[in-house]
Formats: C-alpha cells, sequence, structure tokens
C-alpha cells in the first residue's frame, strides 16, 4: 500500500504568508529562482529507503505566478548524490492561476531506495517566484527480504 511520506502546506519562515496569500487562509511557499528544498525520509525504520510512486505539486495566484517550473533529484540509501529525476519546464494550468503537475511512471515506480527529495526551482522570467501551495511525495517502504 503506497502512503504519502511527504504530504501538505508548507510555509518558510523567509516571506510573510499573508502577503502571498490571496484568500488569506492557505500556506504557502514562495519559490524563487534558483531556491532548492530539500525533504528527508526517515530511514531509521525503512533503513532501505522507499519506492516513490508519484509526485504531485500544487500553485495557485492570481495571475501567472502558478506557473511551475522547477528539477527534482532524489538520493537513495548509501549514495549521498542526487540523481535528477524529472526537469518540468513552464507548466501552467489552463487557467493561469491553478496548477497541477503529477509525475509518474507507467512501468512501476519513479524511484526506488530512496531517503531525500530534492526541489531546485528554475528561472520563471520576469515573475520573479511562484506560490507553491502542496507538495505531496506518494510511496512505500522499500521491503526488506
Amino acid at each position: 500500500m503506497s502512503k504519502s511520506l511527504i504530504r501538505g502546506g508548507i510555509a518558510t519562515g523567509t516571506t510573510d504568508v499573508d502577503d502571498l496569500d490571496p484568500d488569506g487562509t492557505n500556506a504557502v511557499f514562495a519559490a524563487a529562482t534558483g531556491e532548492s528544498i530539500v525533504f528527508s525520509l526517515d530511514t531509521s525504520v525503512n533503513t532501505l529507503g522507499y519506492n516513490i510512486a508519484n509526485i504531485a505539486t500544487f500553485s495557485y495566484w492570481g495571475d501567472s505566478r502558478a506557473m511551475q517550473e522547477y528539477t527534482v533529484s532524489v538520493s537513495v540509501v548509501g549514495d549521498a548524490g542526487f540523481t535528477t529525476l524529472h526537469a518540468l519546464t513552464g507548466e501552467l494550468g489552463a487557467s493561469g492561476k491553478v496548477n497541477q503537475v503529477t509525475l509518474t511512471d507507467n512501468a512501476g515506480y519513479l524511484a526506488t531506495g530512496v531517503d531525500a527529495i530534492r526541489f531546485v526551482f528554475a528561472d520563471i522570467g520576469s515573475l520573479n517566484w511562484v506560490a507553491y501551495r502542496e507538495i505531496d511525495v506518494v510511496g512505500s517502504a522499500v521491503p526488506i527480504p
């Protein structure tokens, strides 16, 4: 059974969320060009890491600041380096205000044995930043043989 390994609205201490939230009720992560965020997964019990089934990112703003552009990479147990899974360029929802991007692999998992996931946010031109509302990483622990 897969479960959400990372889920929920995110906010950082670097930006005043109230200034970025059009309706004043949701957390926002304002990702500017070159910024990155790393999520370390708990491998204290699941020592072989995690199988990643899909990754979904959600953005919303009253203008085109919902355009998503980032590179997502993973680190696997036993290797401190990161390997790129996908580089997303200029993905914008139909309304231009709300956007959901889901990364999957029809052949199975996006990655196996994962202990960390990194997002590096790309140049989005004159917008300066994107209002990410949620990042979900869904997967399951690698079974111990």
